[in-house]
């Protein structure tokens, strides 16, 4: 009897005992360090450790030349209530994520992975049916700009039920001191590189029915009339972004800071000129130039096809097009609220903005730019405010001159809002409207400057004389603006 009780005992204290004392699956994974460091994980080396927004933030302890911090789990001291059962046939890609990238400097291994073998536990490496490479890993950037790497574990022998009892993620050789610190959100397990990608958030655009693009060429070009496009992360178009005929969309921002970029600085970035009565709207989000010296506008509205722009910021962008950087003509037509134009260049005395003949604008909210006009006045929207504090200003086309009497904008009376450009006129509103005029007090300013201003005298030779040194004869007499010949007998 004492025998047969020994025997029972060893069996429990080995792999019996081992084996049922094992977590679940769902227990240790996936291993999310954004509330802390979870039981059986361990940063070692010496690192030190930090609670961060996401994850846990990690800094090397050792000195130069090389730091080092490993992740591991399980490790250095092996306990058996850590031990993880694991269907290998249904986990076959772990993964681990940081937030931004890793210490690039450096190197990631997914060193080892540790399974129960009878009483013992063994590393799987590339031995007895097992393939892990260590250093074999492929990295995918979400549209956070964090970054997953992930290993694919495969063999003959990775199949069906598993104890995982260690694992071991080696983050070492790091040579940059601005890389010795970095910050782990996850790690985590998934079926393949399938169920992976779509664990992350890796579509760059979604449409209204949540159909998601890689990019918004992609979404661009599979766009439907009607179709709301969501920007999630920066982008940069590739070509020019033209309508289709007969096709109206709206390409907003998931959150306004959300840029799309001219990635051809010879052309413009999007194209509404087909006709049809096409609406493009633009709303929620950063119109980027790449500070690149371009000879043409950003966007066009043109035969018919309107430009809704709310709440978009426009920034970076040059243009030496006499026409600036958004242009209606032909018929199109802008509809505008709340731009912002920041760090842009055009020619001098030159809109932002350009309005030519037959086309029409409405303008709202609070903006920050400028306006080329070429003969037809462009209107407030009926019913809406202008909210700007700086006052927009408004040139003539193709550096014209504005003429006394002419109209400028419609349903506007509140002249503080504008002003124009390059000329000695300003705005009056006049029967709902503004209109340039002469500034009445101009004249009255001047003559009080003229007879503020000293008397000088010249000869006719056009040298300046002291008035109680003059001669008879004929002299220059300037005061101000004002010359007159004088005699002195």
């Amino acid at each position: 009897m004492k025998k047969i009780i020994t025997l029972l005992a060893a069996l429990v204290v080995g792999g019996t005992l081992t084996a049922s004392a094992a977590k679940t699956f769902d227990q240790v994974f996936p291993a999310d360090f954004s509330q802390g460091i979870p039981e059986g994980w361990a940063f070692l080396n010496d690192a030190t450790t930090e609670q961060v927004d996401g994850g846990i933030k990690v800094t090397c302890s050792q000195t130069a030349p090389k730091y080092r911090a490993d992740l591991k789990y399980n490790m250095p001291t092996e306990k058996a209530d850590n031990y993880c059962s694991l269907n290998a046939s249904d986990y076959k890609v772990i993964a681990i994520q940081f937030i931004g990238k890793r210490p690039e400097s450096g190197s990631l291994k997914m060193s080892n992975i540790a399974i129960l073998n009878g009483e013992k536990s063994s590393w799987i490496k590339n031995t007895e049916g097992y393939s892990l490479k260590e250093s074999a890993w492929t990295d995918i950037q979400d549209i956070n700009g964090n970054h997953t790497y992930y290993w694919i574990i495969g063999g003959d022998n990775w199949t069906g039920d598993k104890t995982l009892t260690k694992i071991e993620i080696v983050i070492a050789d790091i040579t940059n001191e601005a890389d010795k610190s970095y910050t782990v959100a996850w790690v985590n397990w998934f079926k393949d590189e399938d169920d992976l990608k779509a664990h992350l958030d890796l579509d760059a655009v979604v449409d209204q029915s949540g159909n998601g693009y890689e990019s918004l060429d992609a979404a661009w070009a599979a766009a439907a009339d009607g179709d709301v496009l969501t920007v999630k992360t920066d982008q940069t178009a590739s070509d020019r972004l033209q309508y289709g005929s007969s096709r109206s969309l709206t390409i907003q921002g998931a959150t306004p800071d959300v840029k799309i970029s001219r990635g051809n600085a010879g052309k413009l970035l999007l194209l509404a000129s087909k006709g049809g009565n096409e609406t493009l709207t633009l709303k929620n989000l950063t119109l980027d130039g790449l500070d690149k010296d371009a000879t043409c506008s950003f966007i066009e509205a043109s035969n018919g096809s309107t430009v809704n722009l709310e709440n978009v910021k426009i920034q970076n962008a040059k243009s030496s097009h006499i026409q600036g950087l958004v242009t209606a003509k032909s018929g199109g037509k802008l509809v505008v609220k709340n731009l912002n134009v920041s760090n842009c260049g055009v020619n001098e005395n030159t809109g932002h903005l350009f309005f030519g003949q037959h086309t029409s604008c409405e303008i709202s909210g609070n903006n920050a730019m400028s306006i080329s006009i070429e003969n037809s006045p462009f209107a407030v929207s009926e019913g809406e405010t202008l909210d700007n504090t700086e006052p927009i200003v408004i040139y003539k086309y193709n550096n014209g001159q504005f003429a006394d009497g002419d109209a400028i904008v419609n349903n506007c009376t509140d002249a503080s809002k504008f002003k124009l450009g390059n000329t000695n006129l300003i705005l009056k509103a006049e029967n709902g409207n503004l209109v340039a005029r002469e500034d009445e007090d101009t004249g009255i300013a001047d003559v009080e400057a003229d007879e503020n201003a000293p008397v000088e005298y010249y000869n006719l030779n056009g040298v300046q004389v002291k008035a109680d040194s003059m001669t008879p004869g004929v002299y220059v007499r300037r005061q101000g603006k004002n010359v007159t010949k004088v005699m002195v007998k």
